[in-house]
């Protein structure tokens, strides 16, 4: 079950707690820009059946079609 709050923290606390987010990010997003990357291959979206999805949907409509 979710949790919501009814009532903001006080100001300052909810800065801290972006203040530290932004920094986090900062790191993180600065300690990947300087590993080497290795080229990323898009890769066709394949599903088990080995077909691309756009062809695996025209097929499923078609086996859904009403035969006259």
């Amino acid at each position: 079950m979710a949790r919501y709050l009814t009532e903001l923290p006080p100001k300052k606390v909810l800065e801290k707690k972006l203040h530290d987010a932004i920094a986090l990010a900062t790191e993180r997003f600065s300690r990947l820009s300087s590993e080497p990357q290795e080229p990323v291959t898009p890769q066709p979206n394949v599903g088990q059946s080995g077909a691309p999805a756009a062809r695996r949907q025209a097929e499923k409509k078609k086996q859904n079609k009403p035969k006259r």
